[in-house]
């Protein structure tokens, strides 16, 4: 369960962090002369590439529990 813990923590964090970029960058950059096309689209490029991520290198863990993802993430080159 400690894995759980440190996940949600770890979630929330990154939530913070990029709640915290957007707005800090969002107003600076769409007041430039291609700002709207540009944040938009560095937004979008973001949002793809980290859905592919998810998409093709993340496995399904839909209906397992909490034991069995702690074994499929379990990564042993040595053994």
């Amino acid at each position: 369960m400690s894995v759980r813990s440190t996940a949600v923590g770890l979630a929330t964090a990154t939530n913070w962090v990029s709640n915290f970029v957007v707005t800090m960058t969002f107003l600076t950059i769409s007041e430039t002369y291609f700002g709207q096309v540009f944040i938009w689209g560095l937004f979008g490029l973001i949002l793809l590439f980290g859905w592919l991520f998810i998409f093709i290198l993340l496995p399904e863990t839909k209906g397992y529990n909490l034991e069995r993802i702690l074994l499929l993430f379990k990564y042993s080159p040595s053994s």
